[in-house]
């Protein structure tokens, strides 16, 4: 999907959708003060340092040196202009006040652009009885299934790829042969408890219930999320609790409003 980005969100409440229109990107709201006239010598300097850092370490942001190139003319680009030029390109089509602050009312909580109940990419609920769902009580789901569940197979992935243990027959030369390649996605886990922890483990991208919305993008490292998110948010829920998986798009591409 084209400057889409899609993820799950596990919703708990009785009312899911009535949770999940509070974040809509879409809804209006009030209007806001979203920046202030009087910061745009601070939201220009902001702009800078956040693309210098970024052109620095483009390993740690995964860029291609295209990106490297397009960042650095965009530092260029800004330094060029003056506070006030700045504030006004990055304020463009928002409103202003008396004081020259810009407007929105665009929904400052927004996540989502479109969402749907699961089954075109998120993995289904399983019930105690064997029936694949979407949307189930705590007390009904067979957690046993779908969290840490497997995890020999994982066990022996990882043993193979280390050279821990040598294959034994045809199925575990075709594991090897298949991730031996991705030793470097190996070598991003501590050891082989937490790779098999974070293959096995039931997670979503985003949490949600009464108390508000919490995902991986919190500042959150991604490996800790997903180990963590059974235990974190649904290891002490209520047995008669409802839990619905809704997927869900997100727009992609940087907003004007949120460039610096």
């Amino acid at each position: 999907m084209d400057g889409s980005k899609l993820f799950t969100v596990l919703v708990v409440g009785d009312n899911p959708d009535e949770l999940m229109k509070r974040y809509d990107i879409n809804l209006k709201v009030d209007r806001y003060i979203k920046y202030r006239y009087l910061d745009a010598d601070k939201m220009k300097k902001n702009s800078i340092k956040i693309l210098t850092e970024i052109t620095k370490n483009p390993k740690k942001f995964n860029l291609s040196p295209f990106h490297v190139d397009y960042f650095k003319q965009q530092i260029k680009t800004i330094n060029d202009m003056s506070s006030f030029e700045y504030y006004s390109n990055v304020t463009n089509g928002l409103y202003y006040d008396e004081d020259g602050n810009a407007l929105s009312d665009r929904n400052p909580n927004g996540k989502w652009l479109s969402y749907s109940i699961g089954k075109n990419f998120s993995l289904p609920l399983v019930l105690n009885n064997g029936q694949e769902v979407y949307q189930a009580y705590v007390k009904d789901i067979n957690w046993n299934a779908i969290h840490m569940n497997n995890t020999s197979l994982y066990e022996l992935v990882w043993q193979l790829v280390h050279g821990e243990k040598e294959p034994s027959n045809e199925d575990e030369e075709k594991i090897l042969n298949n991730m031996k390649e991705n030793i470097n996605y190996f070598n991003s886990f501590k050891d082989m408890d937490e790779y098999v922890a974070h293959s096995c483990s039931f997670w979503h991208y985003a949490f949600l219930d009464e108390n508000g919305w919490v995902d991986i993008d919190d500042g959150f490292k991604s490996i800790d999320w997903v180990i963590n998110f059974y235990d974190k948010f649904i290891s002490n829920l209520n047995p008669n609790s409802k839990i619905t998986i809704f997927e869900c798009t997100k727009n992609n591409k940087t907003q004007k409003e949120d460039i610096f």
